[in-house]
């Protein structure tokens, strides 16, 4: 089995992969944010904006690239993999065991990688249809609720904590975005809707409308902000009627389960790329197994402040070396 997507599928795929990843960092993950999250999206998207176009560029052709593709994702990967079965267990209310949350997730991501690549990005195209159809409906329904002035500070605790963020958003989305390293050319019959930086743009401006949404809903607490105390403001705020819940819920965990289905294809896409020989469910299996382990250890945690840092400046070295192709000749 070979592992393939054809470039508007990945273009789709990262999209939607980036809207999930920047909305659950800064909204969960990175919570000395508070009022400058939404800012913090949007310097991480002007930050990414090279390495992403970089990484399309690069297709395939560097293998230090895939290398550190490979382990980024697979990182990050791990990061939002435990977040998802943290986000389940909140869900089921603690009566199941993690180990047994995590069996099935696990399980979408390799039935996902088996559908192979195309499949992941056009049921981003579906998912992004329908994305509106669920949101519009909450937002206006919300509008009452919502109050401006929780939007103030605007810069939360300063320029500082938003320039750091933002690094760290780079890193979330180059990682979403390492699926575009593995993409093949469309067919004749149709060619991709929108440029990298296009994709981009549409990802960081729909992450950052969310999270003004989601700030205008509930005040941000400055003391003793739990993780749980994050997502049951999201979901469960007790603000909204209760029947609003349920798109919320069907948004965050659609937008999570693409997101893993995105960064384990490109995981194992990245795999099959370093060894062409392994076959591709080989490479799917031994991606999600290392993706479970991961997450379990928490090594994510302690690569993201320098995730971006790290692929821009091989992003940058590879980009300067001469491109060569078989036999050593400059192609």
């Amino acid at each position: 089995m070979r592992l393939r997507i054809s470039l508007s599928a990945a273009r789709a795929a990262a999209l939607a992969a980036v809207v999930a990843r920047v909305f659950l960092g800064l909204s969960l993950q990175a919570p000395d944010a508070h009022n400058g999250a939404w800012l913090a999206a949007l310097v991480g998207g002007l930050l990414a904006l090279p390495l992403v176009n970089l990484m399309e560029l690069m297709r395939g052709r560097s293998r230090p690239m895939l290398c550190a593709a490979l382990l980024s994702t697979a990182a990050d990967a791990a990061g939002v993999l435990s977040d998802t079965v943290r986000s389940a267990g909140y869900l089921a209310l603690n009566r199941v065991a993690g180990p047994w949350l995590l069996l099935p997730v696990c399980a979408a991501m390799l039935w996902s990688i088996a559908k192979n690549g195309d499949s992941v990005g056009y049921a981003s195209m579906a998912f992004a249809r329908l994305f509106p159809l669920l949101l519009m409906p909450v937002a206006l329904l919300q509008l009452p609720h919502y109050r401006p002035a929780w939007l103030l500070p605007l810069l939360g605790d300063g320029w500082r904590g938003i320039l750091e963020d933002g690094v760290r958003v780079a890193g979330w989305i180059a990682s979403a975005c390492a699926v575009l390293m593995v993409s093949g050319d469309d067919d004749g019959t149709k060619k991709p809707r929108r440029t990298p930086s296009a994709m981009l743009a549409a990802g960081i401006a729909v992450a950052a409308l969310l999270i003004v949404l989601r700030l205008m809903m509930t005040p941000t607490q400055m003391q003793r902000d739990g993780w749980s105390n994050r997502l049951d403001a999201l979901l469960t705020n007790g603000r909204a009627p209760l029947y609003l819940q349920l798109p919320m819920i069907a948004l965050w965990y659609a937008g999570m389960l693409h997101l893993l289905a995105c960064e384990g294809f490109a995981c194992a896409a990245l795999l099959q790329g370093l060894f062409p020989r392994l076959n591709g469910m080989a490479c799917a299996v031994v991606a999600v197994a290392a993706v479970a382990l991961l997450s379990g250890a928490g090594v994510q945690d302690f690569f993201a402040p320098w995730r971006y840092i790290a692929l821009a400046m091989i992003a940058a070295v590879a980009a300067l070396l001469p491109d060569r192709g078989k036999g050593g000749a400059t192609s």
